[in-house]
């Protein structure tokens, strides 16, 4: 198995290829040396519901793994973000109501959920913490154009906390080039704090959400963002300064993203400046109002998972009990 960036990936407890139509529920992975699952090519309608990924030495759902862009040429199949092969494509997957907890125990690089090129994808409804990098990954490669086998992602209602533990460059909610419709929509994102001995990027910032490499056609839109980083309400491009709510790279970035209400859409100092401001380039548009305090409430209270699989994670905290 190789990832997007043509190197072998590790391998999942769980592996699905060439399938459709699977239901994964109440299913408890723990203590994994490498991946919990491995989502791979062909796949299509898949429902992980439920389901609770402790103690994972690599990513909890590795998802969409095998879009490798750079073997062409080298007598493969091209399964890159151009495929348009409906049996080669990831489409229609749905990731919700899982608990994801101590990701990249051994690989600091681990996620919790990483996705590469999809179609169709719903991450909803998870709560994940403790992880060493990013929380949510959809998108790769650098590129604004739009491409057959990556579009409609959807990021709603979850809950995430404590990541980046152990990466710069790095963000709760990642993203990379244009699905042309994407929406992150009321996530609670919280607690995520500068240490002093990063492994990896030291000179970029750890962020709630990041906009990153050629990102495009997101609405960002009601999301709450708490107790981030040195510089809580300033959203826009400070490299290498500490934590950020929102960072939007300001280097091969579309002009079509949007930004709608999220609580920590406040106007503050720029940290090293002082300027007064939440956007630095004119082709962005306008930011939204922030959020009101009972919108902020409500918000947190519905992310994370939901009533009838709460007990996933209850029962998994007890189970870890001496």
């Amino acid at each position: 198995m190789r990832n997007a960036y043509g190197l072998p990936t590790n391998p999942g407890a769980i592996y699905l290829r060439s399938t459709g139509n699977i239901v994964f529920e109440r299913n408890v992975v723990r203590h994994m040396g490498a991946n919990g699952m491995n989502l791979d090519r062909g796949v299509h309608d898949t429902m992980i519901n439920g389901n609770a990924f402790y103690q994972i030495a690599d990513t909890a759902i590795n998802h969409a793994i095998n879009w490798n862009k750079y073997t062409i040429g080298k007598g493969r199949q091209n399964l890159g973000p151009d495929n348009t092969d409906p049996a080669l494509q990831v489409r229609n997957d749905t990731i919700k109501n899982n608990y994801i907890c101590r990701t990249g125990v051994d690989y600091s690089s681990g996620g919790g959920i990483w996705s590469y090129y999809s179609i169709g994808l719903k991450i909803l409804h998870n709560e994940i913490r403790d992880v060493p990098n990013i929380g949510i990954n959809v998108g790769w490669g650098a590129t604004q154009a739009a491409k057959p086998a990556y579009n409609d992602v959807e990021i709603k209602y979850n809950k995430i906390y404590n990541t980046c533990l152990w990466c710069n460059d790095s963000g709760a909610i990642h993203t990379k080039s244009n699905p042309e419709n994407g929406h992150i929509f009321e996530n609670w994102i919280y607690n995520i704090q500068k240490r002093p001995d990063y492994l990896t990027g030291s000179n970029w910032p750890f962020c709630g959400i990041y906009l990153d490499d050629g990102s495009d056609y997101f609405r960002v839109e009601g999301n709450v963002i708490e107790n981030v980083g040195d510089h809580p309400w300033y959203m826009g491009d400070t490299s290498g300064i500490g934590g950020l709510n929102i960072k939007v790279r300001n280097v091969n970035i579309g002009s079509h993203n949007t930004f709608v209400n999220n609580a920590a859409q406040k106007v503050g100092p720029h940290p090293v400046t002082g300027a007064i401001t939440v956007m630095q380039w004119p082709e962005f548009p306008a930011w939204g109002s922030p959020n009101d305090a009972d919108t902020a409430t409500r918000v947190k209270a519905n992310a994370g998972i939901e009533p009838a699989y709460i007990n996933i994670k209850r029962d998994l905290e007890s189970s870890l009990q001496p």
